[in-house]
């Protein structure tokens, strides 16, 4: 699957069905792009046509990956590891930062439980701080290409199969 594939995928996740003309008009993609995406989709079962609209298969027939974690390591500026982290969560299951303090401000340990961002302190070792709020999975398009760069790493490596 290409990035045309993953993204089209992702976009059928956040609607029950669409049409044609709809997927190609909010997607921006060509329309033989978009109709050789959804005939790679259709043909790995992970898409269905029916009454002239698109839908997703069952997700936990296609999404693989049951815990994604993101670590976000800029540890002198607190700022910008709360931003990056809390972007993180587009993708992540769960989204960590790592500070270089085991006693950080009380307003940054509020701030990352408000936005259920995990928090680790570092001494001589980590600690955490806070824990991390769950986020769905799927949660966008960088979720599902994590999904088949695992996957294909798996298939590499001569693991399990998934058809």
């Amino acid at each position: 699957m290409d990035a045309y594939d993953l993204k089209l995928l992702s976009y059928l996740c956040t609607t029950e069905s669409a049409i044609g003309a709809k997927i190609i008009s909010t997607l921006g993609f060509p329309e033989k792009q978009t109709l050789t995406s959804l005939e790679k989709l259709m043909s790995a079962k992970l898409v269905s046509y029916r009454d002239y609209s698109w839908r997703v298969r069952e997700l936990r027939e296609m999404f693989s990956i049951t815990k994604l974690i993101a670590v976000e390591a800029k540890l002198n500026d607190i700022n910008r590891v709360v931003e990056q982290t809390h972007l993180n969560t587009r993708f992540a299951s769960h989204s960590y930062a790592l500070t270089n303090s085991v006693h950080p401000q009380g307003v940054t340990v509020k701030t990352f439980q408000r936005l259920g961002l995990g928090l680790y302190g570092k001494d001589l070792r980590f600690m955490r701080i806070v824990e991390a709020k769950r986020h769905t999975l799927p949660s966008s398009y960088l979720s599902f290409q994590f999904n088949e760069w695992i996957g294909k790493s798996i298939v590499h490596q001569g693991g399990t199969q998934y058809a």
